[in-house]
């Protein structure tokens, strides 16, 4: 079984997206489960040592609902990965978590769950 430590729930509404997250972040050893809107997160029970949020989602606020899971303890932390410029949407999130945009790749992301980019076996 998998550690807590290594436990993430990624919420991202765009399925292309969230399905390679998912792969990767999987190939690398953490246990996923994905969800691709904020009733659809809200059912995963955890606790998660990590949740991944894109800011806006199909049906609700990616930065409210981390909050509201943070609050309520089914994450340890919040990362936002976003494809979002708006400052007052990034500003917000910064006060919750770190936030990645989805231009600067997978690479920061991984770096910011600590997996070093020599970790991948291409």
């Amino acid at each position: 079984m998998q550690s807590r430590t290594n436990t993430v729930l990624l919420v991202e509404d765009h399925d292309v997206v969230r399905r390679a997250v998912a792969r990767l972040l999987a190939a690398k050893g953490h246990q996923v489960a994905t969800a691709a809107s904020c009733s659809e997160a809200l059912s995963h029970a955890g606790p998660f040592a990590v949740g991944i949020f894109d800011v806006s989602l199909c049906d609700g606020d990616g930065i409210a609902l981390a909050a509201d899971l943070l609050r309520r303890g089914r994450i340890g932390r919040a990362i936002f990965y976003t494809g979002s410029a708006k400052p007052a949407r990034i500003n917000a999130a910064s006060e919750i978590g770190e936030v990645i945009s989805k231009g600067d790749g997978i690479e920061k992301l991984l770096r910011s769950l600590g997996q070093a980019d020599g970790d991948r076996q291409d």
